[in-house]
């Protein structure tokens, strides 16, 4: 798909796959995948698109990625402390 969209300069529609398919790893839990994705919509907006929008959009949702690990400790609670021994 990759190929096809770029042999034919068909970058929109690569960036959303891309966006869209890091969307659903974020939410599956594959939080590696997702910020793969993220980075590679994030270059194809701000390289091959020239899109301040969409690089935007997508660094928006890469911040939320990243931060998931830690919001989901957070709903945790004290649990997750580590004592020292």
């Amino acid at each position: 798909m990759v190929i096809f969209n770029r042999k034919h300069q068909l970058y929109e529609d690569m960036y959303r796959c891309q966006y869209n398919l890091s969307g659903i790893y974020q939410r599956i839990g594959n939080l590696n995948h997702a910020i793969r994705l993220v980075d590679m919509a994030i270059k194809c907006a701000s390289v091959n698109m020239k899109d301040k929008l969409a690089e935007k959009e997508a660094l928006i949702l890469k911040a939320k990625v990243v931060s998931q690990p830690l919001i989901i400790g957070l709903n945790y609670g004290p649990s997750l402390i580590l004592k020292p021994t």
